[in-house]
């Protein structure tokens, strides 16, 4: 990935569907502004859990539908939050996660600088500050 694409708030994350898992990281995103909590996931990590995608969303023809759902939390060395359900996008176009507005609130995710990706958890206070995880990519065949 090229260096300005690893700026941003990349947040170490755990997905759950039946009984697949990923431990991951995914982008915060704030202009991914969905009713509901969202998570946007690549063609071939949405293949790996058994996702298909159904279609194209009207306003984005790169996140396709997929009615299904999984868990997300955030793991930390130190802190694990609690599970949060989400609704699932297919991105087709990103190798990389993407958490929406809704979902990063419900994580309980806050956002100190954005730019070098420094975020914390809200219910810890400011106090503590974390970097940035690493970006995970995935193949873009489903």
């Amino acid at each position: 990935m090229e260096e300005i694409a690893q700026r941003g708030v990349w947040v170490p994350i755990e997905i759950k569907k039946d009984e697949k898992r990923e431990l991951t990281s995914g982008l915060v995103n704030s202009g991914y502004r969905v009713e509901g909590p969202y998570i946007a996931l690549p063609a071939g990590l949405c293949k790996k859990l058994g996702i298909v995608p159904r279609e194209p969303e009207p306003y984005e023809s790169s996140l396709w539908v997929t009615n299904e759902t999984l868990f997300v939390r955030i793991v930390t060395k130190d802190k694990t939050s609690k599970w949060v359900e989400a609704n699932v996008h297919t991105y087709m176009f990103r190798q990389y996660i993407i958490i929406s507005a809704q979902l990063a609130d419900k994580l309980g995710i806050g956002i100190y600088k954005p730019y070098e990706g420094l975020w914390f958890f809200l219910d810890g206070g400011i106090e503590k500050i974390r970097k940035p995880a690493n970006p995970k990519q995935y193949s873009l065949e489903f």
